[in-house]
């Protein structure tokens, strides 16, 4: 069986991501990953990049291997071929889930329960706000958890990416005693307040509309000084689905609408709404050919929209979007549409 080792260089774990051709059910995943001593997690790879992990994100599995694997000896040559876009907001929903996990059966477990089980961003931002990291009597392997969640995520929200120690404590140094759990850490415990500050700052441009566990991301009216933030420009169209952790659609550049995933007749397919401009059949080739398995994982789902009482529904659910009322002319979807390879 193809492996590699990864991690931070001066790591003390065993860090290693075992490749499957197919994923294996849940349980077997869970059996498999627990019976060493080894930090396991597995992946499945397609087209030289992760389209399927066990625990994390594939993007962020794909790439962090990418880095973090030539730090150590391996015994296999490495499948993956190429880095691919991260998802900005995706990783901050998913470090907001971790950390909060971590705080599950603290003096905040309230506040925290309610924001876990709603599969909402903004939930999971009034989730961490609602915490004072000086008093959550949490170990240090927590601290550390939390201390690198929010360090990725900040960097991520500014465009940079970080997957060792080394790094995160490089770009924020005030993190080194959580990181490296030092004898004394609460004593740099409002560090953790402070880069939780910053992150929600930081992610304060986004706004959301929901549909269920659908989060349909824009940019926030009231933050037009924050249009060139990664997250920002990223987000504006995103759809995610907070519940599975995966990415649904993202958006295109130039075009100011959703990338609308959906299946027809069992197939995966793409729609631009209408009214935004339209991308000519080389521009779709060259989208299509652009696409990274990890940023639309739809083999699993069976999203289809429609316009009711001026509000864009899930078709076959109850859950509509909630947020200002959709211009039926906006969301005119296209008939044409493009399989997905």
């Amino acid at each position: 069986m193809i492996y590699l080792t990864h991690g931070s260089e001066d790591s003390t774990d065993l860090d290693r991501v075992y490749f499957f051709d197919e994923k294996p059910s849940f349980r077997a995943c869970q059996s498999f990953c627990a019976e060493s001593e080894e930090n396991r997690n597995i992946a499945v790879v397609r087209g030289g990049v992760v389209v399927e992990c066990f625990k994390g994100l594939p993007d962020e599995v794909n790439n962090g291997l990418l880095r973090t694997s030539p730090l150590h000896r391996q015994e296999h040559p490495s499948p993956i071929l190429r880095p691919v876009t991260r998802i900005i907001a995706l990783k901050v929903a998913r470090a907001a889930r971790v950390i909060l996990t971590r705080l599950t059966r603290t003096s905040f477990r309230h506040a925290v329960k309610a924001a876990l089980n709603a599969h909402d961003l903004d939930a999971l931002r009034r989730g961490l706000a609602a915490v004072d990291f000086r008093d959550a009597e949490v170990d240090g392997d927590a601290l550390k958890s939390i201390a690198t969640q929010l360090g990725q995520s900040r960097a991520l929200a500014r465009g940079q990416e970080l997957y060792t120690k080394q790094e995160i404590v490089a770009a924020f140094p005030d993190l080194d005693p959580l990181i490296y759990r030092a004898d004394s850490p609460r004593q740099s415990l409002q560090a953790l307040n402070s880069h939780r500050d910053q992150l929600l700052a930081e992610i304060e441009g986004v706004a959301v509309d929901l549909c269920g566990p659908l989060n349909l991301l824009r940019r926030a009216p009231a933050s037009p000084a924050r249009d060139q933030a990664p997250i920002d420009v990223q987000s504006h169209g995103l759809l995610l689905d907070l519940k599975a952790e995966r990415c649904l659609a993202l958006p295109v550049e130039g075009v100011e609408s959703p990338l609308v995933a959906y299946l027809l007749d069992g197939q995966p397919r793409l729609a631009l709404a209408q009214g935004f401009g339209a991308l000519s059949p080389g521009e779709e080739a060259a989208l299509l050919e652009s696409l990274d398995a990890p940023r639309l994982d739809l083999a699993r789902y069976h999203h289809t929209f429609c316009l009711e009482g001026g509000a864009l529904r899930h078709r076959g659910s109850r859950h509509r979007f909630t947020g200002d009322p959709v211009d039926p002319a906006e969301f005119d979807f296209i008939h044409r549409s493009q399989p997905l390879r």
